[in-house]
């Protein structure tokens, strides 16, 4: 049960297929942020800066604690079939909520082999919930994307996420030179 409100309501609109409020994602990002400026960690945010709101509030405060050379920004496309089939595909664990690999080893796995907690389908994984999510993504994080490659003078690599994993791992790990 959520006591706080503000999460409650967060909560709810996450699971309904609504973004972050700004305000309340750039807080969490800069204070996590923060416990990471002139340590050696390497951060990786996955799906953070998907409004305006964001990319105006987080990337100054990324390059100036960070150092623009040591950012870079990966954008994995894909279309609405493929959100939908995957995500609708996918299982977590309850008690972590980490995934499950999407594979036929996995695919009869009832109870989670870390935790024993059963393993279910999250109620934002509906079909319908992940079409208002990609509509979310086409309005509001897409022109997001397009701002940060014309006001920043960061890069935007895009690769196309719809190709099997090791291409795009390896596509991946070459745009990071890792």
């Amino acid at each position: 049960m959520v006591a706080n409100p503000q999460l409650k309501k967060v909560k709810e609109d996450y699971n309904t297929g609504q973004l972050f409020p700004g305000d309340w994602t750039t807080g969490l990002l800069k204070g996590e942020l923060k416990n990471l400026i002139g340590t050696d960690q390497a951060v990786v945010l996955s799906g953070a800066l998907r409004t305006l709101y964001e990319v105006k509030h987080i990337i100054p405060y990324i390059i100036e604690n960070f150092g623009l050379e040591n950012i870079k920004i990966i954008h994995l496309d894909i279309g609405l079939a493929e959100a939908v089939r995957r995500n609708s595909s996918r299982r977590v664990c309850e008690k972590s909520a980490h995934p499950l690999p999407d594979g036929p080893e996995f695919k009869d796995l009832k109870i989670c082999p870390l935790d024993q907690s059963p393993i279910v389908r999250r109620k934002m994984d509906q079909p319908e919930i992940i079409q208002k999510r990609f509509e979310n993504y086409l309005t509001q994080t897409r022109p997001a994307i397009e701002v940060i490659e014309k006001i920043s003078p960061l890069t935007v690599f895009y690769l196309d996420g719809e190709r099997p994993v090791a291409v795009v791992y390896r596509e991946l790990k070459d745009n990071l030179e890792l």
